[in-house]
Protein backbone atom coordinates (compact mmCIF):
# COMPACT_ATOMS: atom_id res chain seq x y z
CA UNK A 1 0.00 0.00 0.00
CA UNK A 2 2.82 2.40 0.85
CA UNK A 3 4.47 1.74 -2.51
CA UNK A 4 1.23 2.55 -4.37
CA UNK A 5 0.84 5.82 -2.47
CA UNK A 6 4.47 6.71 -3.16
CA UNK A 7 4.00 6.02 -6.89
CA UNK A 8 0.84 8.16 -6.92
CA UNK A 9 2.65 11.10 -5.33
CA UNK A 10 5.59 10.67 -7.70
CA UNK A 11 3.25 10.53 -10.71
CA UNK A 12 1.42 13.71 -9.67
CA UNK A 13 4.73 15.51 -9.18
CA UNK A 14 6.03 14.45 -12.61
CA UNK A 15 2.74 15.49 -14.25
CA UNK A 16 2.80 18.88 -12.53
CA UNK A 17 6.38 19.52 -13.69
CA UNK A 18 5.60 18.42 -17.25
CA UNK A 19 2.48 20.62 -17.50
CA UNK A 20 4.29 23.73 -16.28
CA UNK A 21 7.23 23.09 -18.58
CA UNK A 22 4.90 22.66 -21.57
CA UNK A 23 3.00 25.86 -20.82
CA UNK A 24 6.24 27.83 -20.39
CA UNK A 25 7.59 26.48 -23.69
CA UNK A 26 4.37 27.29 -25.58
CA UNK A 27 4.27 30.80 -24.10
CA UNK A 28 7.87 31.48 -25.15
CA UNK A 29 7.37 30.14 -28.68
CA UNK A 30 3.86 31.33 -29.54
CA UNK A 31 2.79 33.75 -26.84
CA UNK A 32 -0.18 31.50 -26.02
CA UNK A 33 -1.23 28.00 -25.03
CA UNK A 34 -4.45 26.05 -25.28
CA UNK A 35 -6.50 23.79 -23.05
CA UNK A 36 -9.24 21.98 -24.92
CA UNK A 37 -11.06 24.56 -27.05
CA UNK A 38 -9.81 27.56 -25.05
CA UNK A 39 -6.67 29.54 -25.96
CA UNK A 40 -4.85 31.60 -23.34
CA UNK A 41 -2.48 34.46 -24.17
CA UNK A 42 0.73 34.90 -22.20
CA UNK A 43 2.63 38.06 -21.33
CA UNK A 44 6.06 38.34 -19.75
CA UNK A 45 6.59 40.32 -16.59
CA UNK A 46 10.03 41.88 -16.85
CA UNK A 47 10.09 43.80 -13.55
CA UNK A 48 9.31 42.26 -10.20
CA UNK A 49 8.29 44.39 -7.25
Amino acid sequence: MFFALLMLVFGVWIGWEWAHSTIATECERQGSFYVGKKTFKCSEITEHE
